[in-house]
């Protein structure tokens, strides 16, 4: 238990690091941290675990649910996003963004119904200009509402400066947007995607309260990520496994990430660039000390220490170098090289020191953090493209990237096999992604036939692309880094067993015989797990 309290500790010195780095970037507002301040409140009290049916199933009842977004965090959309894919058709939604402004109403219809192309629509929405975040994380959501076509509706109001009358003007004008909504589409829900700072009871579920006339109408308010139930959580031990809460008067929290990560996405936004899949400019931003902040964070929590005398991370705008890296490649390396930029592939060449930097996202600097500590603890000293021989040697890679990225996201997901086998099924036997999906299960039937017999698979399946196995390797890496973390943060693995796991150099001639003794190994300890992951 002293050791969680050490965690804990060094976790939440970590959330005031980054807040003071935003803080130093954005200076002080006043009037943020008064409005804030009701909103902290909303967390005291009894908050419990709540399971995600019974939670989908209440917020279907509501009239009005009031869902939080902190705007920089691309995870924060993509949880509404998920809440809406498990949304009854049958029961009609209207889906209220902040994003938009009400005025430009007649450009959000046109873009939905198809007559206006997405630049134009972004222009006349004035969007970089007033709501400035990144576009890409909430098209999705739009997307979604064309295919169900659900009904998209602006309720903000634009003002140029911040202060906490304009904030209470906006909560005002927002409610007032709502209720004519509320009447409009009376057997509706307005699903509403606004700040989470907005969402505390006094703010702008009262204003909706005072506007509407009718006492009938509920209203649920889905915040997301609260810093004090996450550690509290962490006091238990819990903050792994539970991804819903639920408080009293119709409050839900959805626990998607540590607090932490979305704050540095909030800090990565600020500096230049965008937890997201698109290009920004973020010339002027160095992503090598993001990457050495996080790798130091990860190797202090299993006790290493490593000389980071070599890292310099690339990005999508450093075309000369990695341009002068293809040049030096070999006709098969190039190939997989380019393909690797071209998927927005996170990977590293050790051999010329080139560590690259895919999307601007807290999971890729944590996973080429990874890799990072990975290839200096295990003496990597050349790429893993060398296929088929090197395709354990990078699924191992793999693994130990996503395990390590899991000490700053312990939330990120990993593939599941099942949901492989279901795209396997439904992808059109000529599409490319078919052959890397198709490769994972065999990997995988192989991996159980020796666990179950201690003999390998016959006649594996032939691979005609090889960039195939690089796709491959990642999932399987993160199926296997998932379960390596599971277990030894149960304890089912100690720190003597996970150094050999990282200190194992890829090139040996016996790593074949390691890689399958630790996934049996893995394995078993998994099954010990009441809690394993379900894969």
């Amino acid at each position: 238990m002293q050791g969680k309290q050490v965690w804990i500790k060094s976790r939440k010195n970590l959330l005031a690091q980054v807040k003071n780095q935003v803080l130093a970037i954005q200076g002080e507002d006043s009037s943020v941290d008064a409005y804030a301040k009701s909103y902290k409140k909303e967390f005291l009290g009894r908050w419990q675990k709540y399971g995600k049916q019974q939670f989908i199933a209440e917020l279907v009842k509501y009239s009005v649910v009031l869902g939080g977004d902190f705007h920089a965090f691309s995870q924060s959309q993509r949880s509404h996003l998920r809440i809406l894919r498990e949304w009854p058709e049958q029961k009609s939604l209207i889906l209220a963004l902040e994003c938009f402004e009400a005025k430009h109403q007649k450009f959000i219809d046109q873009y939905m119904n198809g007559d206006i192309q997405e630049d134009i629509f972004l222009e006349h929405c004035q969007w970089y200009e007033h709501w400035g975040f990144s576009w890409q994380q909430y098209k999705p959501l739009l997307e979604f509402a064309k295919e169900r076509k659900i009904k998209v509706v602006g309720i903000n109001k634009y003002y140029k400066k911040r202060y906490i009358q304009s904030l209470h003007k906006r909560d005002v004008y927002a409610a007032q947007q709502i209720v004519k909504l509320i009447k409009k589409y009376p057997s509706a829900t307005i699903y509403t995607i606004y700040g989470d700072l907005h969402l505390a009871s006094n703010h702008l579920p009262q204003q909706i309260k005072e506007l509407n006339e009718s006492k009938k109408i509920k209203v649920g308010i889905v915040f997301q990520n609260s810093e004090k139930l996450y550690f509290k959580l962490a006091q238990k031990n819990e903050e792994s496994d539970v991804e819903i809460l639920k408080g009293t008067k119709s409050r839900y929290c959805i626990m998607s990430s540590p607090p932490w990560v979305k704050w540095q996405s909030y800090l990565m936004f600020l500096e230049g660039s965008y937890d997201d899949d698109i290009e920004e400019d973020y010339e002027n931003i160095d992503f090598t000390d993001h990457v050495a902040h996080l790798a130091q964070i990860i190797e202090s929590d299993i006790g290493l220490k490593i000389k980071m005398d070599d890292l310099a991370v690339y990005t999508s705008e450093d075309f000369e170098v990695w341009r002068s890296i293809a040049d030096k490649l070999n006709v098969k390396h190039r190939k997989l090289f380019q393909s690797s930029l071209t998927e927005e592939r996170t990977f590293i060449l050790p051999e010329y020191a080139f560590y690259y930097l895919s999307r601007i996202s807290i999971n890729h600097c944590a996973h080429l953090a990874g890799f990072y500590i990975h290839k200096k603890v295990s003496n990597l000293s050349r790429c893993l493209w060398d296929m088929p021989n090197d395709f354990l040697p990078l699924i191992w890679h793999e693994s130990m990237a996503f395990f390590l990225s899991k000490f700053i996201n312990h939330k990120r997901k990993a593939e599941k096999l099942k949901v492989i086998e279901s795209k396997l099924r439904l992808i059109s036997p000529k599409d490319r992604g078919r052959e890397a999906l198709a490769l994972v299960l065999d990997q995988r039937t192989d991996e159980w036939i020796y666990i179950k017999s201690g003999r390998h698979k016959k006649n594996p399946i032939h691979i005609k692309h090889m960039i195939s196995y690089l796709q491959a390797a990642r999932i399987l890496g993160s199926v296997l880094g998932e379960k390596l973390y599971k277990s030894y943060t149960f304890g089912r693995i100690s720190k003597k067993s996970l150094l050999k796991c990282l200190t194992k150099n890829l090139t040996d001639k016996d790593f074949k015989e390691f890689y399958y003794f630790m996934v049996k190994k893995i394995e078993a300890q998994s099954a010990l797990d009441p809690e394993r992951v379900q894969l």
